[in-house]
């Protein structure tokens, strides 16, 4: 079953096309091609016969109507060797749909899980192949509001992988995350982002954050959590995110089933959209 944070990552890296390949571009994983435009595509990349395989993200670059890069992420919170057999496969698959050079991107929130993703992975006859690796480490240290403000995502990005660390630097990093939340227009979205820093942020680090000079605004946040209701409100964000962005948008009668529903009904239903082709099938009753 897709966890909340596996979730919550995955709308953080849509919420904007271009977030991924912002992120290569700052962790210079990745030289990038000249494009002109990024799209998220269908991540779909079944053959007619086989079972389907369905990736986490594709971004595809383009410079003007030409593909010239595209980008499958994958959010991997534990190994699953699984993995190590379908990561190939979409790389193979997206290049041969659109034409283009393609790279797997993992995002591991954890080390052990990045150093595993890391690993070699054999194709047979002496060939290897390996993904691009996302770490904590690879994170950049990102403490500047003024460029938070166009990269929100990725201040959130570095809240949940220093958070934890030395205690002034990350309480730097989040505070200049949270002045950037101010200008996301959807609240739904800053309440996510705000769950995803209070989840990942340590105890010193949050004493520190009360101390900087605007810190003092956010101590009541953190302590009382007005912008975060619980898993449960967390998970409604993210079901209707992801609902509207496979089907469109929501009945009234979906959005009343997801306003009534308890944690584990959500999370059934949010298990159910990896497979389902309608929204009738989310929501289906057996």
């Amino acid at each position: 079953m897709p966890s909340f944070l596996h979730e919550a990552l995955l709308l953080l890296l849509r919420n904007r096309a271009t977030v991924v390949p912002e992120l290569l571009g700052m962790t210079e994983l990745l030289p990038l091609p000249r494009f002109s435009s990024a799209h998220i595509e269908s991540t779909d990349l079944s053959e007619v016969v086989p079972a389907e395989y369905r990736a986490d993200l594709l971004v595809l670059l383009r410079q003007r109507d030409r593909p010239v890069l595209g980008i499958v992420a994958e959010v991997q919170l534990a190994p699953d060797e699984r993995k190590r057999f379908t990561w190939p496969y979409y790389q193979a698959s997206a290049r041969a749909k659109y034409e283009c050079d393609v790279v797997v991107l993992v995002v591991a929130p954890k080390g052990h899980t990045a150093r595993w993703a890391r690993r070699p992975i054999s194709l047979g006859g002496d060939n290897h192949w390996s993904p691009l690796v996302l770490g904590p480490e690879d994170v950049p240290l990102l403490t500047d509001p003024r460029k938070m403000e166009r990269h929100p995502e990725l201040g959130v990005l570095s809240v949940m992988a220093h958070g934890r660390g030395e205690p002034v630097l990350a309480a730097r990093i989040a505070e200049a995350t949270l002045q950037a939340l101010r200008h996301v227009p959807d609240e739904e979205t800053r309440v996510l982002y705000f769950d995803l820093i209070d989840a990942h942020l340590g105890a010193a680090a949050r004493k520190a954050l009360t101390m900087l000079p605007e810190g003092y605004q956010y101590q009541s946040k953190f302590g009382n959590r007005r912008f975060a209701e619980g898993r449960a409100e967390g998970l409604r964000t993210i079901l209707r995110k992801q609902l509207t962005h496979r089907f469109g948008k929501l009945p009234p009668t979906c959005e009343a089933r997801i306003d009534g529903a308890a944690e584990q009904q959500l999370e059934t239903w949010a298990e159910r959209i990896l497979d389902a082709y309608t929204i009738e099938d989310v929501f289906r009753t057996s």
